[in-house]
């Protein structure tokens, strides 16, 4: 593969990434687990530290060397920098940290971040002048610093040389980390101590043949497996000509890291590596890819309309059964914008028997509740006060717990209609939360003043009655004693009647009298408000305000929540796409050569 192919792929990989990165940082409406978030991290990484070495002018190659304890790593190493590196100089000695064994002349900034922090030998093999030996601490330590090291420098690994022996190679805490990155890393097989694996299990089985099997059923039909006793070739500068198990192919393996792992096979490994990388990262995103929930969204709008209208009904009976004990004193209220309209006699008349009606009678009426206020009388004018009194104890008692269960309520009902609640039960109580006891006190002064405005405001048939009757009330009584009086002196100069001088003097007073308590009844039995007559109002006013509110407050969320997933939707699909365009330049420009057996199928 000629280097510009290799320029465009890392150009798709960097764009890749400014995208992943940044959409890993956000919020998200759909439910994404923690370590998914670390797995993108990691992707987003990976990314860039693969399109940083396919621009290097010649590609470099990570072997990282992972084992449990005792399996021989460091012996491996020995074996293969031909001495005890341990003694050679270096760069960075820190104890029990991951070593990291690279030519001489190579730059030391092309290294991982992670690799840049670890012990650093140098050396002068040409055979690997272009690939980084890294040994690592043991896995299974019970210093969980060293597997945390280890964890650390994996992602950088292009080939993971996986050591074994006879007594571990197949643990567990082994195990469960090839198989975590197989899928994404080159992996050759190392069961070193050869000289003790060649006698059967008790099982009648070797262990060379019992791990081949393990790995075909892990995905390695035809494994890279290098049977080594490295003690062996640590001694041979001491015991010359020291003898080998049969089968035994440390040279193999030398061979394979110096001669067989050439450039090609290098670009091969990067690039099939990229390849798997793409496909992993593919495979995450549509994972978390929120479904089309639009039809949801709709389904969610009517069904919360029938739960939040419920909702507002039962909250309406509970405001109107707070204000019902006070009803007689409402009644009074709006009674008094009424009360004396009558002007002359049949003012005076009516003001006297008001005073006796709502002097001796009103005594005989429930008053307001000790609990509230004198201040807040709403025969005061302080309606807002009055609702304010009423709605506190509702609001401490019912309607505070039953907005709390409405949200509950409006979370199940989007759950069953298919809509995804996560964040979405936050929205919802976050809404809600701005309808308070001062909002229903508001709500219920409201209906109250709309209900004196429409049953005895100013443009009230009641008002303009009121009206009719100052006439009357002004003009009746005289007129009716004057023309009493005018009939009777008729009937007495005509001689059609006998009519006394007391006839004269009490029948136009008594006539007028009749006239105006006839008045006051009619006037008294059609015109005031009664709470019959003023709860359906306030109840049709209360059913408008919470409506509004509640409107207001949660009718846009199920379409929000819907187009926020459409948007994340969207976005991932972008990162699929870019993907695949990536995928598609890695499958053109492939050129695989002999590491297939490198990677779990």
């Amino acid at each position: 593969m000629n280097q510009a192919p290799f320029d465009a792929v890392a150009q798709h990989l960097r764009e890749l990434e400014s995208q992943l990165r940044p959409w890993t940082q956000r919020p998200h409406r759909w439910p994404i687990r923690p370590e998914q978030l670390t797995q993108f991290t990691q992707q987003a990484d990976d990314l860039l530290r693969q399109a940083k070495e396919l621009t290097a002018e010649r590609p470099a190659l990570v072997v990282v060397l992972m084992g449990g304890t005792g399996v021989g790593k460091s012996s491996l190493l020995n074996a293969l920098a031909q001495g005890t590196i341990a003694e050679a100089a270096f760069t960075r000695p820190t104890t029990r940290e991951p070593i990291v064994y690279l030519h001489e002349a190579f730059d030391v900034h092309r290294l991982d971040a992670s690799l840049q922090q670890c012990r650093l030998i140098r050396h002068r093999q040409p055979g690997l002048e272009h690939k980084i030996l890294v040994d690592t601490p043991d896995l299974d330590s019970n210093e969980t610093i060293h597997r945390d090291r280890l964890e650390a420098v994996l992602p950088a690994a292009d080939v993971v040389l996986y050591v074994g022996s006879q007594e571990k190679y197949h643990d567990q805490a082994g195990w469960e980390l090839f198989l975590k990155h197989k899928e994404r890393r080159a992996f050759a097989f190392v069961l070193n101590k050869w000289d003790r694996c060649q006698a059967a299990h008790a099982t009648g089985v070797r262990p060379d043949e019992d791990l081949l099997r393990d790995l075909k059923a892990a995905g390695f039909n035809d494994p890279l497996l290098f049977r080594t006793c490295a003690h062996a070739w640590i001694n041979q500068a001491t015991i010359k000509n020291a003898p080998l198990p049969d089968g035994e192919q440390f040279p193999a393996l030398q061979s394979w890291l110096h001669q067989g792992l050439t450039k090609r096979e290098i670009e091969a490994i990067r690039t099939k590596g990229i390849g798997q990388l793409l496909h992993q990262l593919q495979t995450l995103l549509q994972a978390v890819q929120p479904p089309d929930v639009q039809s949801a969204a709709k389904k969610t709008e009517s069904i919360w309309n029938t739960t939040i209208q419920s909702e507002i009904n039962t909250q309406i009976d509970t405001l109107l059964a707070s204000v019902a004990p006070h009803q007689k004193t409402l009644e009074r209220r709006f009674a008094n914008s009424l009360s004396h309209p009558f002007r002359g006699i049949m003012g005076t008349y009516a003001r006297l028997l008001d005073f006796g009606r709502q002097g001796w009678l009103s005594s005989k009426l429930p008053q307001l509740n000790a609990a509230i206020p004198v201040e807040n009388d709403p025969q005061a004018g302080d309606l807002a006060g009055f609702a304010r009194s009423c709605t506190r104890e509702a609001h401490q008692r019912r309607l505070a717990a039953r907005t709390e269960a409405l949200a509950d309520r409006l979370v199940a009902n989007a759950d069953d209609a298919g809509l995804p609640t996560y964040r979405l039960t936050d929205d919802i109580k976050a809404q809600l939360k701005s309808i308070t006891e001062a909002t229903y006190a508001d709500t219920l002064s409201r209906a109250l003043t709309y209900a004196e405005q429409s049953l005895a405001g100013p443009t009230s048939w009641r008002q303009r009655f009121a009206k009719l009757w100052v006439g009357l009330g002004y003009i009746g009584p005289i007129g009716v004693l004057i023309l009493v009086l005018i009939w009777q002196l008729y009937a007495k100069f005509a001689n059609t009647m006998f009519v006394s001088i007391t006839d004269l003097l009490l029948l136009p007073p008594l006539a007028s009298l009749l006239a105006m308590t006839l008045l006051y009844v009619i006037y008294r039995s059609t015109v005031p408000v009664t709470w019959s007559k003023l709860a359906p109002a306030c109840r049709q006013q209360l059913a408008t305000e919470l409506q509004t509110r509640f409107k207001t407050a949660l009718e846009a969320l199920p379409q929000q929540q819907a187009t926020l997933l459409a948007d994340e939707r969207q976005i991932i699909t972008q990162l699929l796409e870019r993907t695949a365009e990536c995928s598609r330049w890695i499958q053109q420009h492939e050129e695989l050569s002999q590491v297939a057996i490198l990677y779990a199928r």
